[in-house]
């Protein structure tokens, strides 16, 4: 109805040639809309997450590989990383405590929570504290927080912020798995 309105105006204002143009105008438009709706379906869904990181232009850094944007450390990773940033933990142990303070990160293993395994550097404290909103872990297996039983409860993920993610992880021998 708005379309017909407008291309209406544009014969009375301009003639036959500006309605013409106006059209192909909006009709271009509303191509580029839908292309890029496609796109972000395509790229892994559109929902809000998605759309942010997207638009952050977000940046692998790897952990226990070699190579550019590598670290040794989940923790070194995290300090160098930006919001919409993967954090890729290739297979192995890692022994570490570990703050996440960017919004908008994903940290994800190699090949899932057999093969990439996280225990606690200090069984008095979280393995992962997240700080910040929309993080992503997944695929870890992360173990033995608040095993020495002294002062307060330790969650192998302790999520403090909102929006949230933990998928395919194993949480063992943790005083508490998840803490929110």
């Amino acid at each position: 109805m708005y379309i017909r309105f407008i291309l209406g105006l544009a014969l009375c204002v301009g003639g036959e040639n500006m309605a013409k143009k106006v059209g192909i105008t909006i009709l271009v438009l509303v191509g580029v809309i839908i292309a890029s709706f496609v796109l972000a379906e395509m790229k892994g869904g559109l929902n809000v997450r998605n759309a942010d990181a997207a638009l952050l232009g977000g940046n692998t850094l790897y952990v226990g590989g070699s190579g550019p944007n590598n670290y040794t450390k989940i923790q070194d990773a995290i300090d160098n990383a930006s919001s919409g940033d993967t954090v890729y933990v290739y297979n192995g142990t890692y022994t570490e405590n570990v703050d996440v303070n960017k919004d908008y990160l994903t940290i994800q293993s190699e090949n899932g929570a057999e093969a990439t395994i996280i225990q606690a550097a200090n069984p008095d404290d979280h393995i992962f504290e997240v700080t910040a909103d929309y993080v992503t872990i997944s695929g870890l297996t992360v173990k033995n927080a608040g095993t020495a039983f002294v002062g307060p409860r330790y969650g192998g993920i302790t999520l403090l912020s909102s929006f949230n993610t933990v998928e395919n992880c194993s949480l063992v021998s943790n005083e508490v798995g998840i803490c929110v």
